[in-house]
């Protein structure tokens, strides 16, 4: 029988900050090899975010958690090096969350504009290295009433076709 897991904002602080709660949340670890055609379990690095990523992997595979999506900001707050690596053996199926922090791909400001295009460019050869197939990339957005929506929309097709390129580059 399947147990629906049904969680307050309070419940996601617990869970965040508490190893155990996270054991116990999840229950027991569920089997290892999934039938290909069985829900699997997946979790964001997000939620876990107060505790060190290499720290959620091991959590993750301890728990029989199948999949993990690796927030960028999470992995470039933590690695030290090794730990694009220590994804990709980690036997999870991985995907990430590109950077948004402080981003915007469409930003009247050319200077945040091209950085902001820099870091997701960044975050697809990571993910590309520790073997993800799938990242999430968010749109720019209008940066003041200045802007007008059909202004961005040729800045918005320049930036995913750069990220397009580079993805199908590496594979």
């Amino acid at each position: 029988m399947n147990q629906q897991r049904n969680l307050s904002g309070a419940d996601l602080l617990t869970l965040a900050v508490n190893e155990d709660h996270f054991r116990n949340y999840l229950g027991p670890p569920i089997a290892a090899n999934p039938q290909e055609d069985a829900m699997q379990v997946a979790i964001s690095s997000l939620l876990f975010k107060s505790h060190p990523l290499g720290k959620v992997i091991v959590l993750a595979r301890e728990q029989g958690v199948s999949w993990v999506e690796v927030w960028s900001e999470h992995l470039w707050r933590d690695d030290r090096g090794d730990l694009v690596k220590q994804l990709r053996n980690s036997g999870l199926s991985l995907s990430v969350h590109g950077p948004i922090g402080d981003l915007n791909i469409t930003s009247s400001n050319p200077g945040i504009r091209e950085e902001s295009i820099r870091q997701v460019l960044q975050g697809i050869e990571e993910s590309a290295a520790m073997g993800a197939r799938v990242i999430t990339i968010h749109p720019g957005y209008l940066t003041g009433r200045q802007d007008a929506p059909e202004g961005i929309w040729d800045m918005q097709i320049s930036a995913f076709t750069r990220f397009a390129t580079r993805g199908k580059e590496l594979g």
